[in-house]
């Protein structure tokens, strides 16, 4: 039987809001000032979350949160601004001094707020301003992957 470990963490996201994550195991490392949440891993803060196989927390030399990373079959949803933004990822990286979340691999953002659906290899999304930056990668021949971006209109008219 599993056993789930439950921790609140002292790590806080931007406005020093406190962030619960749980996981099946937890390795910190004070040298080098990293908590890693292995398995069946979830962050979770107010409208936010991010769930993955694997969540690592870099700690700043006072021991707060300057960067998440979340890896393995990884989920989220960030509400922030007025903006909510629903997706996956093979890989998504979260820095809380910008509010700048990076998808990497297999990336897809579902942007609720302005109806449109992003896919691409990496996207940028800057949650205070709302801006997406997607970017294509390479296929086994080295051509460029498209970007793509789905988006409804109004035929009312």
């Amino acid at each position: 039987m599993k056993h789930l470990l439950i921790i609140t963490c002292c790590v806080v996201f931007l406005f020093a809001e406190r962030i619960e994550i749980t996981s099946d195991e937890l390795k910190a490392y004070e040298t080098k000032k990293e908590i890693h949440f292995i398995g069946d891993a979830n962050a979770s803060q107010k409208k936010r979350w991010i769930h993955g196989d694997h969540i690592v927390v870099y700690l700043n030399k006072d021991n707060r949160a300057k960067m998440y990373v979340a890896k393995g079959h990884v989920t989220f949803r960030v509400e922030h601004n007025g903006f909510l933004y629903i997706g996956r990822a093979d890989t998504i990286r979260y820095t809380p001094l910008t509010s700048v979340y990076i998808l990497q691999g297999n990336a897809e953002v579902e942007d609720v707020k302005n109806k449109r659906t992003l896919k691409g290899s990496r996207i940028v999304i800057d949650t205070r301003t709302g801006q997406a930056i997607l970017e294509s990668g390479r296929n086994k021949n080295k051509k460029n992957k498209p970007v793509k971006l789905i988006f409804e209109t109004d035929t009312t008219h």
